[in-house]
């Protein structure tokens, strides 16, 4: 099992407080509790930009109440 993530917070200035995450080990079997490697590490300035894009587009996508 391979899985990258990102997490955090954009703050009012635009800057981004967060840690992106690569979990990485054997799938579980039946009740077997997983045996991941999770290695934190900051997010490149390429990732917070596209998140940044990200985060304008799902704002633009909400809808009006």
């Amino acid at each position: 099992m391979r899985q990258e993530s990102i997490g955090g917070r954009l703050e009012s200035n635009g800057d981004f407080r967060g840690t992106c995450w690569l979990v990485t080990g054997p799938e579980p079997v039946d009740e077997e509790e997983p045996r991941w490697e999770m290695i934190p590490r900051q997010p490149t300035e390429g990732e917070v930009q596209a998140l940044r894009k990200l985060v304008v587009e799902v704002v633009r996508r909400r809808p009006v109440p």
